[in-house]
């Protein structure tokens, strides 16, 4: 992408406006317990909406302020004033078709990891990816005038959190919206770790494919270090469980291969995240309802309760 010819204004109305849909999401987003991924797709449609608006040309890069201001040059690094630009970026599109396919890989990836972590870890694992994939480009394009947008960073990073925690997991990806057969969830983290690195040397896409990677591999790594942080759902320990009472539970294929999961893993952090997802799915055998935890017993309001 091309740096932009315009002066930066940092007293421009609709980049501030930009800045604090941005904050004041985040904070709605974790008040009303909205999920992220959700919440996520929202700011990031509405941020490029004010890019357009802001544009003296209706796009969303040429002469836009919200752009200009948001965008991230790696030389903001060194000034300091502009240091923020790392994080905003994160929710600029350069196009509505890296807006769409930011968009759908953020729900492809992100509903799924969500869904088995919790809000919180997910934030920190996106956001965290993100500003290292934001890093890792500036610092291979040190010095040069080319601009870095696009929650692409934290996506990968979510995918490569995902494939440390559940790699083995097999899971569908569309190519160019094409399905393909199933695959190992950490097979297609590495075959979009080649593809990015073959853009990367070649440089045969305006794409910042160092964030990318930078991203990915940040996901990968500290996936563990984010699951030590407590879910806001407080399940019993795995390791203190019967197995015997959860496959009693266990009444479909679903959860059965959880369970099995639960059974092989050597890691607590990630087996309590297959056992959160198990209680999640888990069904009361009186009523059909989903029954709650309390302490070391799975409860049902119709009285049914189990010791776990």
């Amino acid at each position: 992408m091309r740096a932009l010819s315009q002066e930066v204004d940092s007293t421009d109305p609709m980049s501030i406006a930009a800045i604090l849909a941005i904050l004041i999401g985040l904070v709605v987003i974790f008040l009303l317990r909205i999920p992220i991924v959700l919440g996520l797709v929202v700011l990031i449609i509405l941020v490029y909406i004010l890019q357009i608006m802001s544009s003296q040309h209706q796009h969303p890069m040429y002469y836009s302020t919200v752009a200009l201001n948001l965008a991230f040059f790696p030389y903001d690094l060194i000034t300091g004033s502009r240091a923020y630009t790392v994080f905003t970026s994160m929710f600029l599109h350069a196009s509505m078709i890296h807006l769409i396919f930011n968009v759908f890989a953020l729900i492809f990836i992100g509903m799924m990891l969500e869904n088995r972590i919790g809000k919180t870890r997910f934030f920190l694992i996106f956001l965290v990816a993100g500003i290292i994939g934001g890093l890792t480009w500036a610092a291979i394009h040190w010095g040069d005038l080319t601009i870095a947008v696009g929650a692409s960073g934290g996506i990968m990073g979510t995918l490569g959190a995902f494939a440390r925690l559940f790699g083995k997991e097999r899971i569908r990806m569309l190519l160019l919206f094409m399905p393909l057969p199933p695959m190992p969830a950490y097979l297609i983290f590495v075959m979009l770790l080649l593809i990015d690195l073959v853009i990367a040397l070649t440089s045969v896409f305006p794409i910042a494919a160092e964030a990318h990677i930078g991203g990915a591999i940040a996901g990968f790594l500290i996936a563990p270090l984010i699951m030590k942080v407590p879910s806001r759902l407080r399940q019993p320990e795995a390791r203190r469980i019967h197995l015997s009472t959860l496959r009693e539970l266990a009444t479909t294929s679903e959860l059965r291969k959880t369970l099995d999961n639960i059974e092989s893993e050597t890691v607590p952090e990630i087996q309590l995240v297959w056992l959160e997802h198990f209680m999640k799915k888990v069904r009361c055998p009186r009523c059909g309802s989903g029954p709650g935890i309390k302490g070391n017993t799975l409860l049902c309001k119709c009285g049914w309760k189990v010791k776990l």
